[in-house]
């Protein structure tokens, strides 16, 4: 089932972007890069602010802070555990709506966060942190030039998205947690605010599909024994009707 759900939503994630949505895709890419090129000349500045901490033991404290959320925000923490999380929480309610946006958390973040990989490592943008003059290196399987995108940043709001879409009342603190890991990545000294801004971009380009199809596939009405549908009897009256 879980198989066929992947299947389905794919097929509808590349429907909604290449059919549907076309033109909606190409006009966030464009306001990305006019973003991209009105943070370039700042973004040394703003990540010197991001990272200045006065006092050392508030250093320590804001970089263990960081440390963490840069931890639990990876693909093996937190992308995996939110949709063993959602998948557990819809086979105990019996709600296929929830197992299908299980499915949808980690195919955006799975999508997102290989594409990111792919980019970075054929772009070859040297990490803040490396010393290296700023650039486009090229091809390059070091971790010192994988700096642009981000791959924390996309993957953790890739996760968080199709939960925003579906169901906001749990993505909104997703979505700010999926903040707080592009923080840390930017004041580990690990990424340029342009990185960040790449990644929060491939996220959207894929959770936003995915998370729509899940609302959508629940709106047209699911035949199954939910104990939230069962307090929505208008989406129930359609679901008998379809």
């Amino acid at each position: 089932m879980l198989r066929t759900e992947a299947w389905w939503l794919s097929r509808m994630m590349g429907g909604i972007l290449f059919r549907q949505r076309m033109g909606w895709m190409v006009a966030t890419a464009v306001m990305t890069v006019a973003l991209l090129f009105g943070v370039l000349p700042y973004e040394d500045a703003w990540l010197n602010e991001i990272r200045h901490v006065s006092g050392s033991e508030q250093r320590a404290v804001w970089k263990a802070v960081a440390g963490w959320m840069s931890y639990w925000g990876d693909f093996g923490t937190f992308t995996l555990l939110l949709s063993a999380g959602i998948l557990f929480s819809g086979w105990w309610r019996r709600s296929l709506h929830l197992k299908r946006l299980a499915v949808a958390t980690i195919l955006a973040a799975t999508f997102a966060g290989t594409m990111a990989n792919v980019l970075r490592s054929g772009l070859g943008r040297p990490r803040p942190r490396s010393g290296l003059v700023d650039g486009l290196y090229g091809p390059s399987l070091k971790s010192e030039f994988h700096s642009l995108p981000s791959a924390h940043t996309a993957t953790a709001f890739g996760s968080s998205l199709p939960v925003l879409i579906a169901a906001p009342h749990v993505g909104v603190p997703l979505i700010l947690f999926a903040g707080g890991v592009s923080w840390s990545r930017m004041h580990l000294n690990q990424h340029h605010p342009t990185d960040v801004i790449v990644g929060a971009w491939i996220a959207v380009l894929f959770g936003l599909p995915l998370g729509l199809a899940v609302r959508r596939r629940r709106l047209n009405g699911d035949m199954e024994t939910d104990l939230e549908t069962a307090d929505e009897p208008v989406e129930m009256g359609e679901a008998v009707k379809a």
